[in-house]
């Protein structure tokens, strides 16, 4: 994680720069985690993302193993990586690597739903709301063995945790600012209780009882 956070500071003006990609074999495909892997590492060194700091979860929500991988769209100079025809260009390196690792084709029109869990919509409002079902989807749905890789599954849908201790009134509490308010009015927090669900499940997961300070990016 310290390397995304080294080639962030390289470049604070570039906006979108978190990079997520999907990729589905077909649930006859009988594939190693080594093998997929390679998978990932083929289809980054081809889309171009060969030399990035990167990601890769195994993910099994839709009865379906998937890799999900992020990735940052700048690099270690702070310059940002050529995206111009990025979804054609993946489509056709998805088409190679079946190809290259034997996998069965996807068949032409067949197309199924991904995770359950939606980015950030800030035009739909209610933001608690939003960011609510994405930390309970996301701790429901994957696998992740440290707050930092919690963390980065988050920001897959826009939103990103940070660790804070203490309490409010004896309640644990988060507090929820979008980025644009970020930028111009740092200072202001909003804090709501946690909806005690996504408490419940944090704290059998780590452990702790430590508290959340949600932002949305």
């Amino acid at each position: 994680m310290d390397s995304f956070y080294s080639y962030l500071a390289n470049n604070r003006k570039t906006e979108n720069v978190v990079f997520h990609a999907s990729l589905n074999p077909d649930p006859k495909d009988k594939l190693s985690d080594e093998q997929l892997a390679e998978i990932a590492q083929s289809y980054m060194q081809k889309l171009g993302y060969g030399n990035q700091p990167y990601l890769v979860f195994k993910h099994s929500d839709i009865q379906r193993q998937h890799l999900h991988i992020v990735s940052l769209r700048i690099d270690e100079t702070g310059k940002k990586i050529n995206d111009s025809y990025e979804v054609r260009r993946s489509m056709k390196i998805c088409k190679e690597l079946e190809h290259e690792f034997k996998l069965i084709p996807l068949k032409k029109g067949k197309r199924e739903n991904e995770a359950p869990t939606k980015k950030i919509d800030y035009q739909a409002g209610d933001i608690k709301h939003q960011v609510g079902n994405i930390a309970k989807s996301v701790i429901a749905n994957y696998h992740f063995q440290s707050l930092g890789e919690y963390r980065t599954l988050l920001e897959m849908f826009h939103v990103t945790i940070e660790e804070v201790k203490g309490e409010h009134n004896g309640m644990s509490y988060i507090s929820i600012v979008s980025k644009s308010l970020a930028e111009r009015l740092w200072f202001l927090k909003f804090f709501i209780y946690m909806l005690w669900s996504v408490f419940d499940m944090a704290y059998y997961m780590f452990n702790v009882g430590l508290s959340y300070l949600c932002y949305l990016i």
